[in-house]
């Protein structure tokens, strides 16, 4: 299920304000700490090329079923292309501008340093090169994919750090260093996780039985060190006794809004995919991504109307039968498709009689994202960085047991410079543009948006301060605060705002066990016929190759059940 799940992080789901609204400013002097929203003043440029307003309606020709889609994700891009193509008569209606294209896919640039506001590991490129195929395009003609090297830093809250990844040199006897013994015990957890992804990828994640590859899954699976009901935590306690190497293994969880305590153990397949297969970045940025799919899809006549936030979907007998929008305008068509996170149109935008029950469904946890632009690059990080604490397990269980913030914490930092140097655009190229994402628990549910903004105040101070105090203890970043001179941060408030993601979830559903595969809530409405979903809250999970492959599978389940001339 390996994913580009990083990320978290996301498109606006609310129309651009004039002015950011200061947050907290420290007292002694240093730039303003503002948060992020997209198109709200001029020296905070988002990504995305919007096009003339003829070219982005154009008018589509046939006679084939009409399908309107709630929302400009990547999932919606992927399946309005793959629809188009086959003769159905696509419009997209994005509450936001048309430069928020792409949903959580997008960027901002802060005094002369370029950010990802979403998705930062790009993993499984071939997903990407055969949804971009199927869409009819050549994602190699699109972009450039370099594969980031080192694949990560690590640094623990007591100082020492590690590189996690097996071209190192080094890497070997780092392990022995922590654990005699362990370089053997990782070859065979790391055949255990390819093993997790050769057979889970396509009978779980693209629902296609593989006969060669199962019965080698199955019998993987009936180990007990290796038994899929596990915690990762207790499958990597299989295999390591320190409770650093067991951290270094399954920090990755971070990334599905899970802790390895509550994580399955078949997780252990993202670690398969990064440090066998590998982490790549697409230079100039991700937002090249939806870029070239709206391209395509403008190529085949999808109209987007943006601008045009959709109220509910509306259901006559049981048939979805359209859309009503914000405005009060109703939009007839035979099937629609929705894209905004799946509990949200459950309780607000579907009849109360037909909707999916949402009360008992899990969120992921939510995160406090900070965008630090600094005068000075600090060769401590890396491309990718992650830092843990040495009080692992109490770190994940105050957030996702008790519900509090911890007071030592594990974060995620991307500092993509060492791969993409255009990512720096300041004179001379000095600088680093440094994003770090710190999970939280998920916000209270039931609280009003005041209390809301007051708990990710909390939040949002305490993970500043750890991560000022871990970045001190890292080599040459003692100095890390005085360089910041630009700085912007996104809170679970914000992003429960902005993308209509219930308690600040913003990778949406939790990925355990029992909302996992089939287990996830279906792309189909049960209730209500020739409604759909796409995204992070459906099947097969959240993370850029995951959404895609969900778009693909849902392309041709709409074959079969909807046929474009039936």
């Amino acid at each position: 299920m390996r994913v580009c799940l990083t990320g978290a992080v996301l498109a606006l789901a609310c129309a651009p304000s004039t002015s950011f609204r200061t947050s907290l400013r420290r007292a002694r002097a240093m730039p303003p700490v503002t948060r992020l929203r997209a198109l709200e003043t001029p020296d905070v440029d988002v990504a995305g090329t919007a096009a003339p307003a003829s070219a982005a309606g154009a008018a589509q020709s046939g006679g084939g079923k009409s399908v309107t889609i709630v929302g400009a994700g990547v999932g919606s891009l992927v399946s309005a292309a793959l629809l188009a193509q086959d003769g159905y008569k696509v419009e997209i209606f994005e509450k936001n501008p048309e430069d928020q294209v792409g949903g959580r896919i997008n960027q901002a640039v802060i005094e002369g340093c370029r950010f990802e506001l979403g998705p930062s590991l790009l993993l499984l490129p071939d997903v990407y090169r055969k949804t971009f195929a199927a869409c009819g395009l050549d994602l190699d003609e699109e972009m450039t994919i370099a594969r980031v090297d080192p694949t990560y830093k690590a640094y623990f809250d007591d100082g020492t750090g590690f590189v996690l990844d097996p071209r190192d040199p080094d890497f070997k006897g780092n392990l022995e260093a922590i654990e005699a013994g362990s370089y053997e015990q990782y070859k065979k957890y790391m055949e255990s996780a390819e093993i997790n992804l050769e057979g889970g990828w396509p009978n779980f994640i693209e629902e296609k039985l593989t006969l060669d590859v199962l019965p080698k899954f199955i019998a993987n699976a009936l180990t007990p060190r290796n038994f899929p009901l596990l915690s990762h935590n207790q499958h990597l306690k299989q295999y390591f006794k320190t409770k650093k190497l067991n951290a270094l293994f399954s920090f990755q969880d971070l990334y599905v809004g899970l802790s390895p305590y509550n994580a399955p153990a078949v997780f252990s397949l993202l670690t398969a995919i990064e440090l066998s297969d590998g982490v790549y970045y697409p230079i100039g940025g991700f937002h090249q991504i939806p870029k070239a799919l709206r391209r395509r899809c403008e190529e085949l006549g999808v109209k987007f109307n943006f601008g045009a936030g959709v109220k509910k979907i509306s259901v006559e007998g049981r048939a979805a039968a359209g859309v009503e929008l914000d405005d009060g305008r109703s939009v007839e068509s035979d099937l629609v498709i929705a894209n905004p996170d799946l509990p949200f149109v459950e309780e607000t935008m579907i009849p109360a009689e037909k909707k999916r029950h949402t009360e008992n469904m899990e969120y992921s946890t939510p995160v406090v994202s900070f965008y630090f632009a600094t005068d000075k690059r600090f060769d401590a990080l890396g491309h990718h960085t992650i830092c843990l604490s040495t009080d692992y397990e109490r770190s994940w269980d105050d957030i996702v047991v008790e519900g509090k913030f911890p007071p030592n914490f594990n974060f995620y930092v991307h500092a993509p410079s060492r791969t993409d140097p255009s990512v720096i655009q300041r004179p001379g190229g000095e600088g680093d543009s440094i994003m770090v994402l710190v999970p939280t628990p998920p916000l209270p549910a039931g609280i009003d948006d005041a209390e809301k903004e007051r708990i990710s105040q909390e939040w949002y101070e305490q993970a500043r301060a750890g991560v000022i105090k871990q970045f001190g203890k890292m080599p040459g970043m003692q100095d890390f605060e005085k360089h910041i001179v630009g700085e912007q941060v996104r809170t679970p408030a914000d992003w429960g705002k902005l993308y209509n993601m219930n308690r600040g979830a913003v990778f949406g559903l939790s990925c355990k066990i029992s909302q996992l595969s089939f287990l996830r809530p279906s792309p189909r409405h049960p209730n209500i016929d020739n409604l759909y979903f796409v995204g992070a809250s459906t099947r097969p999970g959240n993370g850029v190759p995951l959404v895609m492959t969900g778009a693909r599978l849902l392309h041709e389940r709409i074959m079969r059940e909807a046929p474009v001339d039936a």
